[in-house]
């Protein structure tokens, strides 16, 4: 249904854009097979003479060395946790865990013992990847504070020992037959949405998620994306990171957000988009540094994590003389559910969160009776479509109670929608997942 004059506020995304049966290590593997030679990875260090780069046929062959290495310790099926900041490892964990069919469960490094307790006993992970020291604290320190509470877990794994465990793996052995509808990545919804669950997604609700948000970034082969998220959400290690891969443009990955680091690695990369919060961003545009680097290659930028006040998106528009993409997702919705093209108007880029995706189903509900509202009326966000998670890892009560019989993801969030499909958020608290 897509949104007339008087209509009812209940759109659906762009039809004519397919959802692909598509794979995070196929779309890899596809991306080595074409473009093998293409920059796909590079190490933002603040120390340029240490970064390290990667083609896309060097990332899939050290991404089948990690996932052998996996299947010497897992079996496909099984979920293994990464605890760690940013790092071109992790990003051969994510890759390696999907190409043996294990799998991942993202962590925050920041977390307390016992949380991280929580997490990996209500994800059931069999083993975990993690990194020592981040901020202050030490996650390994960590896990040893609850180790003993953690029955499942078989195998802890140190990043810090990768070059062994790399090449730990069988060099014979056979990586499995990964299907589109199996579970790829858990993904735990913030703090700010109560008690966290953990959301199962599929591959085939990630990898087009991703791809539809480099189609409607209008990017492509040339582009470099600079990337300042935190591998563990969803921005880092999906949107950018499975973006990149099927946009087969280069994915400059600094170890964690700095916003002088981030200027200058955009005018040593000729960095063509970055994004990140708002917090990020603006902190971009007040550094001492951002009137004296070059940014003349950059042609837009994305913000998400936050609703964003229109005087931030016109103020970094400005600055940079480029659009900003703004996102709205769920963790529960692989996570893309509206954005703002490029093309848009000032104005919608400003003031809506943009239209919904290709194939994604939104409609905009009365939260007591349930009916879908009149265009311009506010309600709670509802999604549908081949984006949503399979449910919560086993929490088959939370599952119905974010599911409902028809399919539709409720998020929770109070919004509108105009007779276009452009929708609003009325409650920001909310846009915060």
């Amino acid at each position: 249904m897509t949104g007339i004059a008087g209509s009812p506020a209940h759109h659906l995304g762009d039809r004519l854009r397919p959802v692909l049966d598509t794979t995070i290590g196929g779309v890899l593997r596809d991306a080595a097979e074409h473009d093998a030679a293409t920059v796909a990875l590079v190490e933002g260090t603040p120390d340029p003479s240490r970064g390290r780069r990667w083609t896309f046929g060097e990332l899939l062959a050290e991404s089948e060395r990690a996932a052998r290495a996996l299947l010497g310790r897992f079996a496909p099926g099984e979920r293994v946790a990464i605890c760690g900041p940013n790092s071109p490892e992790w990003l051969l964990v994510e890759f390696g865990a999907a190409l043996a069919g294990i799998a991942l469960v993202p962590l925050n490094p920041a977390l307390g013992a016992p949380e991280l307790a929580h997490l990996l006993n209500r994800s059931r992970a069999q083993g975990i990847v993690m990194a020592a020291g981040h901020r202050g604290s030490d996650p390994v320190d960590t896990l040893a504070h609850v180790r003993t509470r953690l029955p499942q877990l078989r195998e802890v794994v140190s990043l810090a020992d990768w070059a062994d465990f790399a090449a730990s793996g069988s060099a014979t052995e056979r990586l499995p037959e990964v299907r589109p509808d199996d579970p790829a990545q858990i993904h735990f919804t913030p703090r700010t949405a109560g008690p966290p669950k953990g959301a199962v997604l599929r591959h085939r609700g990630l990898t087009n998620s991703a791809r539809f948000w480099m189609e409607l970034m209008q990017a492509g082969p040339g582009d470099v994306w600079v990337n300042p998220m935190s591998l563990h959400a969803m921005a880092g290690c999906v949107l950018v990171t499975l973006g990149a891969v099927q946009g087969r443009f280069a994915h400059v990955l600094p170890p964690g957000f700095d916003p002088g680091l981030m200027l200058r690695l955009i005018e040593s990369e000729r960095g063509t988009m970055f994004g990140g919060t708002p917090r990020m961003l603006l902190a971009q545009l007040d550094h001492p540094d951002f009137r004296h680097r070059d940014l003349s290659f950059v042609r837009s930028a994305l913000a998400g994590g936050a609703a964003v006040p229109p005087a931030v998106v016109r103020r970094v528009e400005s600055a940079l003389d480029a659009p900003l993409s703004m996102v709205f997702g769920r963790t529960e919705a692989s996570p893309c559910v509206t954005q703002t093209r490029p093309d848009d108007s000032p104005t919608d880029r400003a003031e809506t969160l943009g239209r919904p995706h290709p194939q994604v189903e939104v409609r905009i509900a009365d939260p007591r009776t349930g009916e879908t509202v009149p265009a311009g009326t506010a309600g709670e966000i509802l999604t549908r479509g081949y984006h949503v998670m399979t449910g919560y890892a086993d929490d088959p009560e939370a599952t119905a109670a974010a599911i409902d019989a028809a399919g539709w993801l409720h998020t929770g969030v109070l919004g509108s929608m105009d007779e276009r499909g452009y929708c609003r958020i009325d409650d920001p608290r909310g846009a915060e997942r």
